[in-house]
């Protein structure tokens, strides 16, 4: 029992020893000094065990002397608390600042484009992918124009496309200054076209003929002409069939026996009553109707029947 009294006597001795061997000074701004170790710190403040007995209550770092908080600083597990309320001299800081002074920034200005040329001339502007391009439009529609041009005089598309091409704007402009060019049927064509009552136009009636193709009216033994059915499958309606079954009709003037007969068309859509046909094309028959006397055009891909019968029969 005694033994043990011994080493507690001995150990609180050595404690207490200890405890005032590592006793310090902590100064405050206002004067007061607390004596003890440093118990706890963090960045609200400082702990300090008192010699005295027990623990003071949190000092703020901001109320710590310079010389207290330089001990404290000492301790490098305090040290990041305790350094930035260290007052730094004015020569420290400015050796510092230069430390930190940044490098002067060079700036480098970027190179400058060449300004065009402000006294350019029109055709220098050719060369520009614009104006490749500008041209290039120019002569696409320099051989458009030519070929339509080719067509609408009726000359050989080949040949006003190719002096387009070499003479471009010139080419197109001279043949659309040129008469168009007459168009003349094949002595074989003709005579397809006559066959089956039919006969050849003389010079006078070629002359009068207009562009417009309106059919030459063929002088046939029309007496043989009779009421009659023409059903499409039976027949190819195209401008051969209506030339040559009934050239009579082509007449200003009709005469016997087209005189007394009409002309029924029927397509899918109506049935047409004609007197007479005024012209006729590639594609299409134009009729004037029997009771109106108004020009109406009949295309050959819509026609299913066609029929000649009395004019008598038609008005009852």
């Amino acid at each position: 029992m005694s033994k043990k009294l011994m080493l507690l006597i001995v150990g609180y001795a050595t404690i207490l020893y200890l405890t005032v061997a590592n006793a310090a000074e902590f100064k405050l701004v206002n004067g007061d000094i607390i004596i003890g170790t440093l118990a706890d710190a963090n960045e609200d403040g400082l702990i300090v065990a008192k010699e005295a007995g027990g623990f003071s209550s949190r000092i703020p770092w901001a109320k710590l002397s310079q010389e207290t908080l330089k001990v404290v600083a000492e301790n490098p597990k305090y040290k990041q608390f305790a350094e930035p309320f260290i007052d730094v001299p004015l020569e420290v800081r400015a050796k510092a600042l230069e430390k930190r002074k940044p490098k002067p920034v060079q700036i480098q200005m970027p190179p400058k484009l060449d300004l065009p040329d402000s006294k350019a001339s029109f055709f220098s502007t050719l060369k520009t992918p614009i104006g490749i391009a500008f041209l290039l439009i120019i002569y696409i529609a320099n051989l458009y124009a030519a070929f339509e041009v080719a067509v609408y005089k009726r000359r050989p598309t080949a040949i006003v496309c190719g002096i387009s091409a070499l003479l471009p704007i010139l080419g197109p402009s001279l043949f659309a200054a040129v008469p168009a060019a007459m168009h003349h049927e094949s002595s074989e064509t003709q005579m397809q076209t006559y066959e089956g009552g039919g006969h050849m136009p003389t010079g006078a009636e070629t002359a009068v003929a207009s562009t417009l193709s309106v059919a030459k009216p063929a002088q046939a033994e029309s007496k043989s002409l009779q009421p009659k059915v023409y059903n499409r499958g039976e027949y190819t309606f195209n401008r051969r069939f209506f030339e040559t079954q009934f050239p009579g009709f082509f007449r200003v003037v009709l005469v016997e026996p087209e005189k007394n007969m009409v002309i029924i068309i029927k397509t899918g859509r109506s049935s047409l009553i004609a007197k007479r046909i005024s012209r006729i094309s590639a594609n299409e028959v134009h009729l004037v109707l029997h009771k109106s006397g108004k020009e109406m055009p009949v295309s050959f891909g819509d026609i299913t029947q066609v029929e000649i019968a009395y004019e008598s029969a038609v008005e009852k």
